[in-house]
This record gives structure tokens, C-alpha cells and sequence, in this order.
């Protein structure tokens, strides 16, 4: 169990403008990342990098690094989180999450204050979740449901919408920024994908964290259908860039892609396809004849706007897919071979903490060969 440090949401305190991840050139030197000669730097994700083991090290085991991080206020033993999605968090996630010492952000709901309560009766009032609200079309109304969730306890508020550059948004968290009643809430929103975009939440600074990613998520339809988006570790490294603190949003496949995330310069990694499947997902495990499976679906999706009652028609389509994943077990497996993977990353690099990881970390670009080269390839040849 973690141990938990409170941390006041204001001020806000972002990091300084200077993180520019390196990248490895002949013969031990490097570069920064907006500097590559031989790809636009606009186009990475995952898959294209790798992190380059670094020489004369001290760290003499996995077990010696420290994988926690300052997380609004509390402070985190493992730097994830999950997305607010509703076939993946559910009690039984928010508990597993709350053990191992992450933070769940709870789906967008009929009656987030009532979730509030329960959980602060079934967990204690320092648990660690961020409740889900939408941007609404009526700023008072927004507002006053966040005065709400403050005064149930809330501590972390999610202003959940897919498009973070909207100026009406900038508005809101500005005007609930400065309500005195409000002054220990933390905010967190988005998503954004550039440092342009970032740039408006930081002057003034107006949310303690930004999910960066624009259709990266593994449900995600929005690079097919609205032709927009960025790749992954791109958007992180040009948005952490600009000292706005970073929650890694989308793309995340393998546990080795949090640790590039993280390297990237995000301060923690949401996921949400990862865990789909494992047992404390909510939904019932059904048997379609070829095996047990459990249900999963994008809150973008035809499934999920058709149970919310959201309208499909020539001005909205639906960005995301639903249905049926093989059952994995418990997520606490998942779970360990993120913790596990990461604190191995950290040990090739040299880096007793996420501070230090972030510093030290050198990425490689990698060919399509190297790609099938990462893989267990004498099963694959």
C-alpha cells in the first residue's frame, strides 16, 4: 500500500520548459529529438524507438529504483492510471488500482457525487480516484456539479471530452481555477497533441495535468474516420516539452510502451485496452464457442453512444469499435509486468528515479527489420 503525501492542487507548478529527449547518433553522440535529419519528427510512436542501454550504470537491481511519482494530491508507488472507460474501471479495478498504489478515473456517470460516497465508504476518504465529467453546453451547470463533487470529497476532477483545444474549454477551467471554493481541486483534461495546444493551459496555468493523445487508444477509430491525430510519442515529446505536466495517453500495446512514454517525458501513463479482458473488468464473462470472453468497447463507439442516448447523424459518427476479447485473468498480472518492465527500463538506463529516467534516457530509432528483430522471432520465422 502506498503511502500517501498530500500535495495541495494550488498552485500549480509546472515543470520547466527544457525537456528534449535525445536520440542516438554514430559513435556515442546524440541529438535532440527535433533535430532528426533522416524523419519528420511529427510521426513517432512506440514501435518506431527503442531505448538505448547506457554505459557505467549504478543501479544494481530492478528491485533498488523508485517508480513513484507526485500525483495531484497524493503520490503514487506505480505511475499509471486507468482510462475512464466503462468496460474496463468498475469496483473491482478501482480496489486492485488503489492496492498496487496507481489511481483510477472513474467513467463518466448518471450520478458521479453518489460514486464519490461510495467509494469514500468503501475505500476511505483518501482514495485515490479522479471522477469524469463532461464539458456540458452550460458553463453554471458545469460548475455547480463540480461544487458538488468537491463537497462529497472529490479531489481530482476529469473534464473528459476528445478535443482539449477548444477555447470554451480553456474558459471553464479558468473560471473554476479561480472559484475560492474550488482552490484545493485538481483538474485534469484534455486531449491535446501539440505544444501549441499546450501552451493555452499554461498562461495562465489552468489544469494540473493534460491527456496528450488524439487517436492513439486501442478503440480508437478517429485517425480513420476524422483523418486527425499525431503520433504518440511525438505529441508526448512536443507537449512535455512545453513544462505542462503530461498523462500519456493512447498507443500503449506492451508494458515496454510505458516506459517509453514515461522516458518521453510524461509523468504517468492512462491505460485502458491493456487491461481489457482481465477479471476485474465489469461485464459478464460470456462463450460465443470459441472460448470464454468478456465485452469491451470505446467511449466512442456506436455501443456506447446508442446506450448513452447520444445522436448519430450527418454531424457526429461514431470513433470507436466494440466487442468481444478472450478473458486474461487477473490485471494485477498486467499490472506486474508494467511495474516490472519499467523498473528494468530504468536500470539499463542508469536511473534511480522517474526524475532521473526522464534525464538520462537516450532513444534509438529503429528499421522494419529491428521491429521483427524485438520480437521472440524463433516461433515467427
Amino acid at each position: 500500500m502506498t503511502t500517501r503525501t498530500q500535495i495541495h492542487a494550488r498552485p500549480i507548478r509546472h515543470l520547466a520548459p527544457d525537456h528534449a529527449p535525445a536520440f542516438l547518433a554514430p559513435r556515442g553522440a546524440t541529438r535532440p529529438w527535433f533535430d532528426l535529419t533522416t524523419v519528420d519528427p511529427m510521426s513517432l510512436t512506440y514501435d518506431d524507438v527503442l531505448l538505448v542501454p547506457q554505459p557505467h550504470t549504478e543501479i544494481e537491481s530492478r528491485r533498488l529504483v523508485d517508480t513513484s511519482v507526485a500525483f495531484g494530491p497524493w503520490r503514487l508507488d506505480l505511475p499509471l492510471v486507468t482510462a475512464p472507460m466503462d468496460t474496463i474501471v468498475g469496483d473491482r479495478m478501482l480496489a486492485l488500482f488503489e492496492e498496487l498504489g496507481g489511481l483510477t478515473f472513474w467513467p463518466r456517470c448518471d450520478d458521479p457525487v453518489t460514486a464519490v460516497r461510495n467509494h469514500h465508504d468503501a475505500h476511505g476518504p483518501d482514495v485515490r480516484c479522479a471522477y469524469s465529467i463532461g464539458l456540458g453546453s452550460d458553463p453554471a451547470t458545469t460548475i455547480d456539479l463540480v461544487r458538488a463533487l468537491a463537497d462529497a470529497g472529490a479531489r481530482m476532477v476529469l473534464v473528459d471530452i476528445a478535443h482539449g483545444g477548444q477555447a470554451r474549454l480553456i474558459r471553464l477551467l479558468d473560471t473554476m481555477q479561480a472559484l475560492p471554493d474550488l482552490h484545493d481541486m485538481s483538474f485534469v483534461t484534455g486531449n491535446i497533441a501539440t505544444a501549441a495546444q499546450a501552451r493555452d493551459y499554461l498562461d495562465p496555468p489552468v489544469a494540473a495535468y493534460v491527456r496528450v493523445g488524439v487517436g492513439s487508444g486501442g478503440l480508437c477509430t478517429t485517425r480513420l474516420i476524422a483523418g486527425t491525430g499525431v503520433g504518440q510519442l511525438s505529441a508526448i515529446f512536443d507537449v512535455a516539452g512545453t513544462g505542462l505536466p503530461v498523462i500519456a495517453d493512447g498507443g500503449v500495446r506492451h508494458p515496454g510502451d510505458v516506459a517509453k512514454a514515461i522516458a518521453a517525458g510524461a509523468e504517468v501513463v492512462m491505460v485502458g485496452s491493456l487491461l481489457a479482458g482481465t477479471d476485474e473488468t465489469p461485464g459478464a464473462v460470456v462463450d460465443d464457442g470459441t472460448g470464454p470472453k468478456k465485452f469491451v468497447r470505446g467511449q466512442a463507439s456506436y455501443s456506447y453512444m446508442l446506450d448513452n442516448q447520444i445522436e448519430i447523424d450527418l454531424t457526429r459518427a461514431p470513433e470507436g469499435e466494440s466487442g468481444l476479447v478472450p478473458t486474461r485473468g487477473s490485471a494485477r498480472t498486467v499490472l506486474s509486468q508494467v511495474s516490472g518492465g519499467l523498473r528494468s527500463a530504468m536500470s539499463y538506463t542508469g536511473a534511480s528515479s522517474l526524475v532521473e529516467f526522464r534525464r538520462r534516457a537516450v532513444f534509438t530509432l529503429v528499421s522494419n527489420a529491428t521491429l521483427f528483430e524485438n520480437q521472440p522471432h524463433v516461433f515467427r520465422r
